[in-house]
């Protein structure tokens, strides 16, 4: 809430600027009146290392101006960088996980390969190409050129495990 003091500050304030810049205003027009006027040279401009007229820039019509009107504003000035790729699909379909058994001694998953055969395999075991690292309950981890990735057993659809 503004009290009547502030109203009062600020009124006198605001009466002293302008004040000054009426005080100011016959100082501003005096001093642009003593510039002096700006004159157009009408000779032709010569090349100072050989003497002869310097060259004009071409005319351009209107059509060449018109990238540039046409231009979005909105965005960079710069053409936008590559974008990163996302990473590159398996061109072989993945092997299923029927089931997995985890076993403190040694771990065991049951596959399902390209040609629909199921094998039963331990780590280091490979099926279609896919090397098998490792074994978890419920998934497995492949390799296949030296990238890994996990697959999962897929949920029941009936009802919950």
């Amino acid at each position: 809430m503004v009290s009547s003091r502030h109203l009062r500050l600020l009124s006198r304030l605001l009466t002293g600027a302008a004040v000054a810049c009426l005080a100011a205003a016959p100082y501003v027009f005096w001093r642009l009146s003593r510039v002096p006027p700006l004159t157009v040279d009408a000779s032709v401009p010569t090349d100072a290392s050989t003497g002869e007229p310097a060259s004009i820039p071409e005319q351009h019509d209107l059509t060449w101006y018109a990238p540039l009107w046409e231009r979005d504003l909105k965005q960079p000035p710069l053409p936008p960088m590559e974008e990163a790729k996302p990473a590159p699909t398996l061109t072989r379909p993945t092997p299923s996980v029927l089931a997995t058994f985890v076993q403190s001694e040694e771990s065991y998953a049951h596959l399902v390969g390209q040609a629909g055969k199921a094998e039963l395999l331990a780590v280091d075991d490979s099926l279609d190409g896919f090397r098998l690292t490792a074994i978890e309950p419920g998934r497995v981890q492949l390799e296949l050129g030296g990238e890994r990735f996990w697959v999962e057993m897929p949920q029941p659809k009936g009802g919950h495990p």
